[in-house]
This record gives structure tokens, sequence and C-alpha cells, in this order.
């Protein structure tokens, strides 16, 4: 069966995390931009990626709430700036893999509420009886015709992980999936406060817990940006967090790499995510622009290991 069954991407980030949790020094988090634009090995020696797919402020906070006090060494918090980062949808969108994770709990349930969750009960029964997702069925019946056929089976859709990081090779961008992926990512208010809000508790969360917060826009394509801004500039995504007066003191730096290698396709998977070679790229700056703050481990990715990666 281990040679068949296909756990989701963010449940194997999730045992993984769980594995370095008491060591972890650096902490990235964000959504999937991030995920696959910074390798822990290449920013510091004691970093994990626990960045998630789709992830909004709101699941941000109640993870780092969750947590914390089960990371005593943790001195940085590195996370996703992005243009669809408090865009309304994700109000509506909390994902059942943190009601599985505990990081939601009944206490939390009136909070839930308030934003939109109409039964957060109901919500949490519902992601306790679910075990996978339907691109990892559909991976896993091809699993299983490979092993009556004898064969190997397949490596994870969307990349090996390595602490957390995405690692994937390849490139594809294609300029209507950028058009496609701005139409799905921006619906609804493209700075809404709700999430604004909660993007604030998470950094005075880690004020009080004297967690220093470094923000990045990761990389995209030039092809992603013009879609992207035809919604909501990164002026307008600056001048509401990073720029605006309500967050001094809890920003300790921006790094804006938006286009920083807009029209290098070689380095992108795909219209918003970065491949390997991309990744270390980006990885090499955010770690150049820390200085002192980080310590690196290595200085180039390698292939991950497919026979011991961890499931």
């Amino acid at each position: 069966m281990a040679d068949i069954y296909v756990p989701t991407e963010y449940a194997l980030t999730h045992k993984q995390f769980l594995a370095a949790e008491p060591n972890i020094e650096v902490l990235i988090g964000g959504q999937s931009d991030v995920k696959a634009a910074l390798a822990p090995p290449l920013i510091d020696a004691a970093a994990f990626n626990y960045a998630d797919t789709g992830e909004s402020p709101i699941e941000s906070y109640f993870k780092l709430k969750h947590h914390l006090p089960r990371m005593p060494k943790l001195r940085v918090l590195i996370y996703s700036l992005s243009l669809p980062s408090f865009v309304g949808i994700r109000k509506e969108r909390l994902y059942g893999r943190m009601y599985r994770r505990g990081q939601l709990s009944r206490a939390d349930y009136p909070a839930l509420r308030e934003i939109g969750v109409a039964s957060p009960i109901r919500d949490h029964i519902g992601a306790l009886l679910k075990f996978t997702g339907k691109p990892e069925l559909f991976r896993m019946r091809q699993n299983l015709i490979r092993k009556l056929s004898r064969k190997s089976p397949l490596p994870p859709a969307k990349g090996e992980l390595v602490r957390g990081f995405r690692y994937q090779e390849g490139s594809k961008v294609e300029p209507r999936m950028a058009l496609r992926m701005a139409e799905h990512h921006f619906k609804g208010d493209p700075l809404d406060p709700v999430l604004i809000d909660y993007f604030e508790q998470l950094l005075h969360l880690c004020r009080d817990n004297k967690v220093t917060v470094v923000t990045v826009s990761p990389p995209v394509t030039d092809i992603y940006l013009a879609a992207a801004e035809k919604y909501v500039t990164r002026a307008d995504l600056f001048a509401a967090t990073v720029d605006n007066p309500r967050f001094d003191g809890l920003i300790h730096k921006h790094i804006d790499m938006t286009d920083m290698y807009a029209t290098r396709y070689e380095l992108f998977r795909d219209q918003n995510h970065m491949n390997a070679s991309g990744a270390e790229l980006a990885s090499r700056h955010v770690a150049s622009v820390l200085g002192d703050l980080v310590h690196p481990e290595a200085t180039g990715l390698t292939h991950p290991n497919v026979h011991n990666r961890q499931r």
C-alpha cells in the first residue's frame, strides 16, 4: 500500500514540520509561491518552509498561534506578501488541513463565525473524514496500474519536499494560463480588511513573542504580473501593508522580488511558481539581503533523493 497511497503535499509538509518543530529558528510561511521559491538550506541551517497552497493570513495566524509554544528557538518569520494574499475569497476558504492538524479548536469557533464560517463544527467533522485529495486519488489509481505492471510508483505531482520546500523542475509558462490563474486568484475585494486585520494580528503575535518578521514578495513572470495588476497593483498592496503606518515597528524588512526575474521563464515552473533553478537564485538573494540575521548551511540545491523522501 505504501507504494500506492499518495498523501497530499500539505500532509507531507506537516509531517516534516512536526519532526523539525522544536529546533526551527527561521520559519518560512505564506502561500505556494513562497513554498516554491525559498529553499530552507539556502536560507538558514535551522529553517523550515511551512507555507501551504492557497494559505491566507487567517490560516497563518491560527497556525502560528498553535505552534509557537512548541517552537522555543524560533527567531525569524519570513512571510509571503503577494498580490493575491488579501483577496476576499480567502476568508471564505479555510482548508480542512487546519482542523486535521489541530490548529483550529472549538475555542476558535466564535472567531471563525465572525469571518463568515457558517458552521465550524460541520467543517471540522467533514475535514476529519477526508484522507486525501482528488489529484492524489488520481495518482493512486495510476500507481495501482503501475504496480500491477510491475513498475515503480510515480513521484509526487507537485515535486519533492525539502524541509517543506517544493523542489520542482522544468518550465512551462503559458500566457493563457497566466490569465486564467489571475481570474481564479482575484475573486472579491483584492485588499479585504478582514485579511489585513489578521495579517496585523500575525505580526503582533510575532512581536509579542520576540520573533523578527521579514516579508517577501516572491518572483512571478511578467505575464502573470500584467494579468494580476489589472486587479491590484504592487503600489496598492504595499500602501495597505508594509508602507502603512499601522504596521510601523512590526516588519523588520520587506524584500520585493516580484519582477526580479520576470522575463526569465527558464526559472519558473509555471506563471507564478519558481522551479528549483529559480528558487536557488531567489533563496540566495533573500539570504544575502538578510545578512547576519540568517546562517545558510548550503550554497546550492541538490536534487532530493527520491528513495528517501518522507511519506
